[in-house]
């Protein structure tokens, strides 16, 4: 597959906040649209680390490429790529150990790192927006993103605290695609939520006029992006699809077909929502 030839979601792992192992998760993950993994796991002996690779290569798609968070001989030996850290080996030096077509990606978090990243085949920026991980530092907001874009030599990913809600904003000023931890972790969801990122990821590249529809939801007229599905829809009010039971015109519409379901101009949408519990 072409490097970036769509939005591009990465998966970071993280076995601390999975409640199962990753390879459980990589493939629910993978096979609902993400195309990226980083394996970044600090902390993980040379042969747990290359055990876990090995397991992720055998149930994530072909197409899915694999890279590994500062390693560079792990990389080299399991055969994939490599994601800098800004403080990390330089990009020439990744280069020099891996050769021309391994892909080799950095985090930067300001215009002139990204300026310094010639080689890279991307970059991720962030964090975008406030998130947990990283309470008590100030996020870079859109505005910084932006020019850490302009000044990237390389397609360049968001990070930190992206929605599906938020997938457009980081889009509409020059992402490439998002990379995401927390909102992946968990077996019951990941699958889904991945799916509802790329919807959204698609959806910003289909609507390039931000031409709209009128749609009727709950007896209040909402206007929505032309092409919105009903999972897209339920994502970006943060409702989830095993919690909701959706009527479109009458018609009760299969949970399984939320992300083919496109709402139309004049539809009418019932959505009762249950709180979970247990």
């Amino acid at each position: 597959m072409l490097l970036f030839d769509r939005p591009a979601l990465m998966w970071i792992t993280d076995r601390h906040q999975s409640d199962v192992p990753l390879p459980e998760l990589a493939g629910p993950i993978t096979a609902a649209g993400a195309d990226f993994v980083q394996v970044r796991e600090p902390g993980l002996d040379r042969l747990p680390a290359e055990l876990l690779v090995r397991a992720i290569q055998s149930v994530v798609l072909t197409s899915t490429r694999i890279v590994v968070n500062s390693n560079l001989e792990l990389a080299r030996k399991m055969g994939v790529g490599i994601h800098l850290p800004e403080a990390g080996p330089s990009v020439e030096a990744a280069r020099a150990t891996l050769g021309m077509e391994r892909l080799i990606g950095r985090s930067v978090h300001s215009p002139e790192s990204a300026a310094a990243s010639e080689g890279a085949d991307y970059l991720i920026a962030g964090h975008v927006y406030e998130t947990r991980s990283k309470q008590g530092q100030a996020p870079l907001g859109l505005d910084r993103f932006a020019e850490i874009v302009r000044n990237s030599p390389a397609p360049v990913l968001a990070i930190g605290g992206i929605t599906v809600a938020s997938v457009a904003a980081v889009m509409s000023v020059g992402a490439a695609g998002i990379a995401a931890l927390g909102p992946l972790t968990k077996l019951g969801t990941a699958g889904e939520t991945a799916r509802a990122y790329r919807c959204a990821l698609e959806l910003s590249m289909t609507d390039p006029t931000n031409e709209t529809i009128n749609a009727t939801v709950n007896g209040k007229l909402v206007a929505l992006p032309v092409g919105t599905t009903v999972a897209a829809f339920l994502a970006g009010r943060e409702l989830h699809e095993r919690l909701v039971v959706v009527e479109r015109n009458g018609e009760i519409i299969k949970r399984a077909t939320f992300s083919e379901v496109v709402v139309e101009e004049g539809d009418l949408l019932e959505i009762v929502h249950f709180v979970g519990g247990g």
